[in-house]
């Protein structure tokens, strides 16, 4: 259903399929994995929000076996989280040679982004206020 507002100030509501578009038109497959539920939800609010098909988990080794069985464009992995880190992870996608992109979630301010990327992440983002990076990211990694 849409709710919509005329040019007469009349309103109306139909019942439409709701398309959602972003940069080049693309729509991207993406996981979210955070033992912290509430920064979860919150991520995949935010993802959903701009369109994207998000799945969510909340350990490592969940995370890695989704990541196995389905064709994800990127992955928003958390360090620090039971069973498996983020960034093991993220070792074994690049030693695995698969083209998801990996971003790794820190609560550690004093991580580094050459250390990050050192261990095989395409990305990081501190945790806290991460809004703006979450669009970079996005934006960089959408399809064109």
């Amino acid at each position: 259903m849409v709710l919509f507002v005329r040019s007469d100030g009349s309103r109306g509501i139909e019942n439409k399929r709701i398309i959602k578009y972003k940069k080049g038109n693309s729509v991207m497959k993406i996981i979210v994995a955070d033992d912290r539920k509430d920064a979860a939800g919150a991520l995949e609010a935010l993802l959903s929000k701009r369109g994207h098909d998000v799945d969510v988990v909340y350990d490592g080794q969940l995370a890695l076996k989704k990541i196995k069985k389905n064709d994800y464009d990127l992955a928003f992995l958390d360090q620090d989280m039971p069973g498996l880190t983020g960034l093991e992870v993220v070792k074994y996608v690049k030693e695995h040679e698969m083209a998801i992109k990996t971003v790794i979630l820190t609560g550690y301010p004093e991580i580094e982004d050459f250390f990050v990327k050192a261990l095989g992440a395409d990305e990081y983002v501190r945790k806290g206020n991460p809004l703006e990076d979450i669009k970079r990211i996005l934006d960089k990694y959408s399809k064109e």
